[in-house]
């Protein structure tokens, strides 16, 4: 007498070996954009002086908010809002790094390597983004609790702020970190140029949303509504002009996809 019995071969459980294999691809071209990024010894004094510089600045608003509220001036505000008032050094500190993962790879001519290691140049771009995006979340999650913490310690009584003030202060930046980087990750692989992808980044992020409004045109002046450093700021400060949160999402994010687009066409169609 004999009995017959199905057993489940660990294949079967982990999935057709092509599936794995896309797993395996992927998963291996985000470890290597995560040892390269974090290998670097630049990163880690960007973001060290982008945290002590935040950090610091928050002390500071914090202190003088306590010290002009004590003579009688109205400068009580969650402490929130006073970290956040100084990520941008931060900022800086992140995009440098976005800026550096593509053309420091081009001018140390190690893009080769990475070509040859990870031979789908949209593998390399998505990993690229994954990598910066989860290191950017991370960051500014951190500093902006860290950063209240330190604003609600200097302003005593007049820092105070409720839990929903700090989730969307730290949801906020979390996301225009994470897209504005990926943003500028993907110009830096258009253009592969240092100082062009710098230039390009101050022009756009900042120096336009000042610019434009002084030619005294309402087409210009509704223009820098929707350019990605107003949809920062307003995910960062959580307000309600020009837009609300969700919009200040979506124009974010659609910078940030024109960005990798646009990146991704150099990358595929240009020779090394």
């Amino acid at each position: 007498m004999s009995s017959t019995h199905t057993t489940t071969t660990p294949n079967r459980l982990l999935g057709p070996p092509s599936e794995r294999g896309r797993a395996h691809r992927w998963g291996s071209a985000i470890a290597f954009e995560w040892t390269k990024l974090t290998g670097v010894r630049s990163t880690l004094w960007l973001v060290v002086t982008g945290t002590l510089l935040t950090l610091g600045g928050t002390l500071l608003i914090g202190a003088s908010a306590r010290a002009s509220g004590e003579n009688g001036f109205e400068t009580a505000a969650p402490a929130p809002l006073f970290a956040v008032q100084t990520i941008s050094f931060t900022q800086v500190a992140v995009l440098l790094v976005a800026v550096f993962a593509f053309t420091a790879e081009y001018s140390s001519g190690s893009i080769r390597t990475t070509l040859l290691s990870v031979p789908g140049r949209g593998r390399v771009l998505i990993a690229k983004s994954v990598v910066l995006a989860a290191m950017s979340v991370v960051i500014g999650s951190a500093l902006v609790l860290l950063g209240t913490l330190t604003a609600a310690a200097a302003a005593a009584e007049y820092g105070t702020f409720t839990g929903p003030q700090l989730g969307h202060a730290v949801l906020g930046t979390a996301a225009s970190l994470a897209l504005t980087s990926v943003f500028v990750l993907g110009i830096a692989a258009a253009l592969r140029s240092t100082a062009g992808t710098i230039l390009t980044m101050f022009v756009v992020l900042y120096a336009l949303s000042s610019v434009l409004p002084i030619f005294g045109q309402d087409w210009l002046t509704d223009l820098v509504k929707y350019l990605p450093g107003t949809a920062a700021g307003v995910l960062v400060t959580n307000a309600a002009d020009p837009y609300g949160w969700a919009t200040a999402l979506a124009v974010l994010a659609g910078w940030a996809g024109a960005g990798l687009g646009v990146g991704y066409l150099a990358l595929r169609y240009r020779d090394i």
